[in-house]
C-alpha cells in the first residue's frame, strides 16, 4: 500500500509539473541549469543535515505538528489505509533525488511525459527504498550504526549535489572544478 500511494501520488503530481511545464514553456537550457542548482543546493543541505552538520539543521523541513499528530493518531478503518497514506504524502518530502526528479518532470512541458517519469521514478525507486529500510532497520537496532549509515549516505547526496553543481556551472558556461583539470590548447 506505500508503494501504491507513492505511484499514484507522483503520478498525479508529474502530471501537473508536465502540464505546469507547458504552460511555463521551458525553452533555454539555462531555465533548466538554474532549476538544477537550485535543486542540488537542496540536496546539499539535506546531505549535511544527515551527516550531522550542525549549523544545516536550522534548515530542516517539517510537517505541520497537527499533520503528524493526525497520522499518528489514526482509528479503526482509517489505519487500513494508513501506509497508502503515507506512501502518498512521500511527494512532499524535501529529498534531493525526487526535487531533481520533480525537476524534470517540470520541464518535460508534457502532463502525460511529467506522469509517466515520475511514476517510472518511483518504480524504479521500490526495490533500493526497500534495501535503506531493511538496514536503517537493522540500524535503528544499534543508534551508532544507524548514525554511521546516516552520515555515509548523507556524504553521498553531499558528493552527488556537488557534481551536479559542477555540471551546472559548466553548462552555464561559469568557472568549475572541471576547468582545473581541462587540457590547455
Amino acid at each position: 500500500y506505500f508503494h501504491a500511494g507513492r505511484l499514484v501520488s507522483y503520478a498525479g503530481l508529474g502530471a501537473v509539473l508536465g502540464g505546469l511545464g507547458r504552460v511555463i514553456a521551458f525553452d533555454n537550457v539555462t531555465v533548466y541549469a538554474f532549476i538544477t542548482l537550485a535543486v542540488s543546493l537542496v540536496m546539499f543541505i539535506i546531505g549535511l543535515q544527515m551527516a550531522g552538520v550542525s549549523w544545516a539543521e536550522k534548515f530542516q523541513i517539517r510537517l505541520p505538528k497537527f499533520a503528524t499528530r493526525n497520522i499518528s493518531q489514526a482509528e479503526g478503518g482509517s489505519r487500513k489505509y494508513l501506509p497508502f497514506s503515507i506512501g502518498a504524502g512521500t511527494v512532499i518530502l524535501p529529498c534531493g533525488f525526487t526535487l531533481a526528479a520533480q525537476g524534470i518532470a517540470l520541464t518535460s512541458g508534457s502532463a502525460w511525459r511529467g506522469a509517466l517519469m515520475l511514476f517510472f521514478f518511483v518504480l524504479g525507486t521500490m526495490i533500493p527504498l526497500l534495501f535503506i529500510g531493511l538496514l536503517s532497520a537493522g540500524g535503528s537496532s544499534n543508534p551508532r550504526r544507524g548514525r554511521s549509515f546516516s552520515f555515509y549516505a548523507g556524504v553521498v547526496l553531499v558528493l552527488f549535489a556537488l557534481y551536479n553543481t559542477n555540471a551546472q556551472l559548466n553548462v552555464l558556461g561559469f568557472p568549475s572544478v572541471s576547468d582545473a583539470f581541462a587540457k590547455k590548447e
